[in-house]
């Protein structure tokens, strides 16, 4: 019973470090897909955000790729009573071809009066609020995760992965990035579980306006210092 239990638990560690390998390489996919560029006269006639977003992700299976894209509705009618999907979206004639990316921001641009901004997450265009999407609001998403000997690296992107945060890891250490770590968050906010494994790798993760920078403890408090006295003389030229 016990070795059964045990090939259990190892099965469900592998499939859960190979699907999430897998979902971050659809998350690095997907940056690349972005970038793909789109012919803009079929984007002219008049349409509301939901046909925006359903002819995007058509124009994308004719090409035989996926361009997945999940809108957090809830938000927008949470924040301001307008219902994302009835929003009207104009594009501008002047450019023959645009990215994927300008398309999704123009058609963002017509959301009113909420603001909207977008992730990218487990390969997925996550759509929500612009302060939804915004770091502040993100290092406190819950992230969950079971790692087994799994390289500090590998882990940081999952955790930032989970909910389309920006986290950058000094390539001075690289050395210790590469080193294996158990550990399991049933439940942590983003913040504290980038702390706590950058602890166990003998780095520390400093919060940065728009993302987490991990490096050397004696690095990152130096970057504190210098932010704090940034901080501190912006806050005394505003109060004069």
């Amino acid at each position: 019973m016990r070795r059964a239990l045990g090939l259990a638990l190892i099965l469900t560690l592998a499939w859960n470090a190979t699907a999430q390998a897998r979902d971050a390489h659809k998350s690095r996919f997907l940056f690349r897909l972005l970038e793909e560029e789109l012919a803009t006269k079929d984007f002219l006639a008049p349409m509301n955000f939901k046909e925006a977003v359903e002819l995007l992700m058509q124009k994308f299976r004719g090409r035989g790729m996926e361009l997945r894209i999940i809108v957090d509705a809830e938000a927008f009618v949470r924040s301001d009573g307008t219902q994302v999907y009835n929003s009207q979206v104009k594009f501008q004639p002047y450019l023959k071809m645009v990215t994927a990316r300008d398309y999704l921001e123009q058609a963002l641009s017509g959301v009113q009066p909420a603001r909207p901004g977008f992730t990218i997450r487990r390969g997925t265009v996550f759509i929500t609020t612009a302060e939804r999407a915004a770091f502040p609001s993100l290092r406190r998403e819950i992230v969950r995760g079971a790692y087994s000997a799994r390289p500090f690296a590998e882990i940081l992107e999952d955790l930032a992965d989970q909910v389309g945060a920006d986290v950058t890891i000094d390539k001075r250490m690289l050395d210790k990035a590469g080193k294996s770590v158990t550990i399991t968050f049933r439940n942590s906010t983003l913040d504290d579980a980038v702390a706590l494994l950058a602890d166990q790798a003998g780095l520390r993760a400093v919060a940065l306006t728009s993302g987490f920078y991990v490096t050397s403890r004696e690095n990152a408090e130096r970057i504190e210092r210098e932010l704090d006295r940034k901080h501190k003389a912006t806050k005394k030229t505003c109060c004069r």
